[in-house]
């Protein structure tokens, strides 16, 4: 258990395991809190799990975007250096590919594309893909830029794993209804800070009426030698008039199929699509996209809520009546997962400052060599 108030470091209690939850564990631990991880559902459980999540810029439903664009670019260069931390023996499921984005509209395009380039260190590029990966005489104009893709059923594992090798790092498979949950918890794990990722949970939990789901479907193909042949993390047809359509690389010659977006409340559960709404995500794809051939094979597919919220992300430090301080960070929609390094570093800092003001002396911690790249002292923010 952790020393009390004033009289040396500290313990926070974060809720939630996915990648929001995971990236600030593990930058309030370099920081130099004791962590405790609360969470129902571990891995596969999480929404962050089925995320196509591909690094984007300006990043994909999520309000308010002048901070969304600061955190999504906070997270490029941690995703570019978790990509050159994977092995063969333990991949890390991110890799860094070309993102291309395709248009019938040319001044959406020019829009779009004056955003990216902007930022030189994306190393952006005008003009249509290489033949053959999207239909020929569809599209007027396109654009593309270096981009972290990241393999959720790969980055899960070795996230937790990572977080798990750092000493004073505590997991626990428990799950909270309400803010006395959270109290009790708090106290059992003596800590003096709560930080808040429980998405589409903060609804139920913290009594948010302004969050809810986005239903995000998948329809997953194989795709074998797309990806190499082509550098392709992300294919987008920008403006597709029956609505999204995008392909996302997902490793080992799989492409996972995009999209929908559809409002549905914070409790109900991600219910299969009908039959007929897979069916036309397949079929936009695959007119779109002739580098997946006429009849790709479907592997599989997938149904999650998107936690948005009214109003935008919610990422401040409160004060519950029942659970005192709490670092609220929840409501990213469609970009929890490429903002999570940029979100914690803000919780980072909302936690030194609460640090400082209950007189708890956190002592900064050095990563393992294994993980040095991530450091948030030394990684630069951008690559």
């Amino acid at each position: 258990m952790a020393a009390p108030p004033g009289r040396g470091g500290g313990r926070c209690l974060v809720l939630g395991a996915g990648a929001q939850g995971l990236a600030c564990a593990f930058r309030l631990w370099e920081q130099g809190w004791e962590v405790t991880i609360l969470a129902r559902d571990w891995l596969e459980g999480t929404t962050s799990s089925g995320a196509g999540a591909i690094w984007e810029y300006p990043p994909f439903h999520i309000e308010p975007q002048e901070a969304a664009r600061q955190w999504v670019l906070s997270s490029h260069g941690p995703f570019q250096a978790i990509a050159g931390l994977s092995t063969p023996s333990s991949p890390s499921g991110a890799r860094v590919r070309r993102a291309y984005y395709v248009c019938r509209d040319r001044a959406r395009a020019a829009d779009a594309y004056a955003a990216v380039a902007s930022e030189p260190f994306l190393k952006a590029r005008e003009g249509l893909p290489p033949s053959g990966l999207v239909r020929p005489g569809t599209f007027s104009c396109g654009f593309s830029l270096e981009a972290p893709v990241i393999c959720m059923k790969l980055y899960l594992p070795w996230l937790t794993n990572a977080v798990g090798q750092l000493a004073g790092v505590r997991f626990v498979q428990a799950a909270v209804l309400d803010t006395s949950d959270v109290h009790r918890w708090k106290r059992a794990e003596g800590a003096q800070l709560v930080v808040n990722c429980l998405g589409l949970g903060s609804c139920r939990v913290f009594e948010d009426p302004a969050v809810h789901g986005v239903r995000g479907d998948l329809v997953y193909v194989a795709a074998p030698g797309v990806e190499d042949s082509f550098d392709a993390a992300l294919v987008s047809d920008e403006d597709h008039p029956d609505g999204l359509t995008y392909m996302v690389a997902q490793g080992n010659g799989i492409m996972a199929l995009a999209g929908a977006a559809e409002k549905v409340g914070e409790l109900e559960g991600p219910v299969r699509p009908p039959q007929e709404q897979l069916d036309s995500i397949l079929k936009r794809n695959v007119e779109s996209f002739p580098c997946l051939g006429p009849s790709p094979v479907v592997m599989g597919d997938w149904s999650g809520l998107r936690p948005q919220r009214e109003g935008g992300v919610r990422l401040e430090l409160a004060h519950d009546a029942t659970v005192g301080p709490v670092i609220h960070d929840y409501g990213h929609g469609g970009s929890g997962v490429v903002t999570s390094w940029g979100c914690a570093a803000d919780v980072a800092k909302m936690a030194s400052e609460f640090a400082a003001s209950a007189g708890l002396a956190l002592r900064a911690r050095s990563l393992p060599p294994s993980l040095l790249a991530l450091s948030a002292a030394g990684a630069p923010s951008r690559l």
